[in-house]
């Protein structure tokens, strides 16, 4: 082999690693270009998702709210009953004890009695 040849297979392979050194760096760039364009699209799609589940939470809040604000209103409303109930039931019974006294006495010495039966079975029970 003569110097001429080694020259020229030389000037071959330098052309060949850069023509490989340039199809590496063109794919390098292709990779990068193609990356950055999923995580753009990614973000985007993430961005949008954000948004959607934002305003699906805030109507979820609102629905809440407004739930919370309806059982209030017939938790009230259910109080108010109660109450007037047990009211009329206490006049009832002032009623009945003073139309009734003897009656009214009996009666609550006989509920007086039940109630000491049971006391007494419980604590003997437990026993």
């Amino acid at each position: 082999m003569n110097a001429g040849s080694i020259n020229d297979n030389f000037n071959k392979g330098q052309a060949l690693a850069d023509k490989t050194a340039d199809t590496v760096q063109s794919g390098i760039r292709t990779a990068k270009t193609a990356a950055t364009e999923a995580a753009d699209k990614f973000s985007d799609s993430v961005g949008k998702a954000k948004n959607r589940l934002g305003a699906t939470m805030d109507n979820a809040a609102d629905e809440a709210k407004s739930i919370a604000s309806k059982a209030r209103e017939s938790l009230s409303a259910a109080t108010d009953t109660v109450r007037a109930r047990v009211s009329d039931v206490g006049d009832s019974v002032v009623s009945y004890t003073k139309d009734n006294p003897v009656k009214a006495l009996l009666l609550s010495a006989a509920v007086g009695v039940v109630i000491g039966a049971l006391a007494t079975t419980l604590v003997r029970v437990r026993d």
